[in-house]
Formats: C-alpha cells, structure tokens, sequence
C-alpha cells in the first residue's frame, strides 16, 4: 500500500498503525514531503516498511516498492543519513545513561568480569552466591544492552571500570 503521511481526515500515521494491526501482512510504503526524521521514527514504529520524500525521481520510487514487495525495508538517500545519526545518538545516549542505573555491587561484578574473573572467582571475592553472581550478571546486562563477555570487558574499559 502506499500511503501519505498528510491526509484528510485520518492521518496516514494512524492510518498505517490500524492497516497494520488489522493486516500485518500488508506492506505500507510511505510517499511524502515530509522529511523530518521524526516522521520517520513515527510511521516506521506504526509498522511502515519504507519511506520515500516526494522530491525523489521516479527510479528512487519504483527501487521502494521493489524492496518492500521483496519485504525489505527502504528509505530514501536523502533522510537515511540524519535517521541513522539520530538512532546512533540516542543509542549511545542509552548506554551512556544505563551505567547510572546500576547498583554498587552491579559495578563491582562488571570490573571483575572485565578483569577477567570466572562467576565462582567473584562469588568466592564478594562472599556470594554463584547463582546471586549470575543474577547480578544478567541485570547489569539488560541495564546496559549488551549480551556477552567480551563486550561487557570494552564498555568497561570504555567506561573507565578498569583500565588496559
């Protein structure tokens, strides 16, 4: 389907969110003059596969509906660039902020894990529990967004946690 953001009546903002909770199988591709990243966010979240500004040629167009029918995503050259530094910033800005949320002792399992310590090294240097470790682990993880060992050692280094 393709749709504009500007509409009489029911906008296509809303418009798209009820295509897609009605009929999530159909694909919405948004053609407008708006080319504020923040239409973007918006109409991509109510489930849009693509976005393309009117000012495009008319290949940019046809490349769209191709990638959607094929169902991939597309937005236009000309908005992807502030779209990808806006999500870049905000997801740094999330991390940045995430170490703040940790408790103490949070803190403290993220410097021994980058120091390289086991679970049962740090449960045995804090007098806990490896499951209580485990627990500690796993919160600080989806505090911080991050999955796996060896990155939590570079946001620890990055952070200042623990130094090289």
């Amino acid at each position: 389907m393709l749709m504009d953001i500007s509409m009489p009546g029911l906008n296509g903002l809303e418009a798209t969110r009820q295509i897609k909770e009605r009929f999530p199988e159909v694909k919405v591709l948004v053609l407008t003059r708006h080319a504020d990243e923040e239409y973007v966010f918006q109409i991509l979240r109510a489930g849009a596969s693509g976005y393309v500004v009117k000012k495009a040629a008319p290949a940019e167009l046809i490349l769209a509906i191709q990638a959607v029918c094929r169902g991939d995503s597309f937005l236009s050259p000309s908005i992807s660039r502030p779209v990808i530094e806006e999500y870049i910033r905000k997801a740094e800005a999330m991390v940045e902020n995430s170490y703040d949320r940790l408790t103490d002792r949070e803190r403290e399992v993220l410097q021994l894990i980058a120091e390289g310590h086991s679970n049962r090294e740090i449960a045995g240097l804090l007098h806990v529990s490896v499951k209580t470790v485990e627990n500690h682990k796993a919160s600080l993880m989806d505090k911080l967004h991050i999955y796996g060992t060896a990155e939590l050692t570079r946001y620890a280094i990055r952070k200042g946690v623990i130094s090289l």
